[in-house]
């Protein structure tokens, strides 16, 4: 093998191992302010969609939900968490959630799909970095290097997909400071 594809595949083989490292680290999604108390909700025949809008102002969490969420609640739910209500409801009626940190977002588990994409810059670590860095991963989805080791595949709902292209295909632009001019006054020569 020529010295170069062996550097390629080493470079290739460091970049997985970097990512397994780092999807393994603690910086996950924020998780809401969960109320310590248990949360009871008694419901006769409800839409799933009001449940969970109500349980979101119940609880001071802003809820978005997409058109994929459907179906009935019957019966009451109590003696849980706040937290794991919400496991409870989505796990129920085939939804995912994600926190991103302001806004908690809920999904028809059928619309979990993978996404590749290429990071900007092209750097699969700097991704990474920038991903840990916020606290956008979620442990119960997943991002890692695409086969040509250079882009990266993302794994989850909507919103966990579209906040992880977006905290890695952005750049930032670095405004730089104004440059100063300095005007003299001079006087008019006589010649």
């Amino acid at each position: 093998m020529p010295a170069y594809k062996a550097t390629f595949a080493v470079r290739g083989l460091l970049v997985a191992s970097a990512f397994t490292l780092l999807a393994g680290g603690s910086a996950i999604a924020a998780e809401p302010k969960w109320s310590p108390e248990p949360y009871s909700f008694v419901v006769v025949d409800q839409n799933v969609r009001d449940t969970l809008l109500e349980f979101g102002r119940n609880n001071d969490i802003p809820v978005r939900l997409t058109d994929g969420v459907r179906g009935r609640i019957r019966g009451s739910i109590s003696g849980l968490s706040p937290r794991d209500f919400l496991e409870r409801v989505t796990k129920d009626h085939g939804l995912v959630w994600y926190f991103d940190g302001a806004l908690l977002h809920i999904s028809a588990a059928s619309e979990v799909s993978t996404q590749v994409f290429a990071p900007v810059p092209p750097s699969p670590d700097r991704a990474m970095e920038k991903l840990q860095a916020s606290n956008i991963l979620d442990d119960k989805f997943s991002v890692r290097p695409a086969a040509d080791g250079v882009s990266l595949a993302v794994t989850g709902p909507p919103a966990f997909r579209a906040a992880v292209i977006q905290a890695t295909t952005t750049t930032i632009n670095v405004v730089q400071k104004p440059l100063s001019v300095r005007v003299f006054r001079g006087g008019k020569a006589n010649s």
